[in-house]
Formats: C-alpha cells, structure tokens, sequence
C-alpha cells in the first residue's frame, strides 16, 4: 500500500523527519531574497530617475511653450505695428504719387507757358 510504515510509532527511516530547512538553507533563501530586494531596489532607483528627468523635461517643455506664447503675442503686436506702418507708408506713397503727379501737370504748364510766351514774342 502507499502507506508509510511504522516502526515502533515512528515513520520510517527513508521519509525525512522534519521539514524545516537547514540553517544553510535558509541563510541561502535570505541572500536570494535580498538579492532580488537589491534588483528590486536598482529598478525602483532607475525608475525614479526616469521620472525625474520626465519631469524636468515637462516643466521646460512648460517653459518653452510660456516663451513661445510670447514670442506669439510679440508677433502680433509686430503684425499689427506692421500694418499700421505699411498702411501709414500706403498714405504716404498715394501722397508722394499725388504730389509727383501735380509737379508733372505743373511742369508741363510751365513748359506750355513759355512756349506760349516765346510764340506771344
């Protein structure tokens, strides 16, 4: 049968008779334990560096978006000066057309004026 057999109330001989590990077995566990602790440990120091740096990169990618909405905001105002002066050289280029215009009318009257004198002569 697959029983043990007893000798005088004991098991016998061929089972072991504790199961507990022996000193040596257990120091072995304790080192395997604190050396999975110590992996454990270096990933959890790596990952925290990780997330460190994630996270200084997030507030200068912060930094850098603040910057460039203020360079957006300059570009505006430089758009806007911009169309002011090109609106105000606008003006002023319809201004000096009109004024080189009147000078050529007055330059041919002018012309027309002496011919006429020179004929009148």
């Amino acid at each position: 049968s697959g029983m043990p057999v007893l000798c005088h109330g004991t098991i016998a001989s061929h089972w072991p008779v504790s199961f507990a590990p022996t000193k040596s077995e257990s120091l072995q566990q304790i080192e395997e334990v604190k050396s999975l602790m110590g992996v454990q440990n270096d990933a959890l120091a790596a990952l925290h560096l990780k997330l460190k740096a994630m996270e200084d990169m997030a507030q200068k990618f912060g930094t850098f978006a603040n910057a460039i909405r203020g360079v957006e905001v300059d570009l505006r105002e430089a758009k806007k000066a911009a169309e002011q002066i090109v609106g105000a050289n606008t003006g002023m280029g319809e201004l000096a057309k009109t004024v080189a215009e009147i000078k050529a009318k007055a330059a041919e009257q002018q012309s027309d004026l002496i011919l006429a004198k020179d004929a009148v002569d």
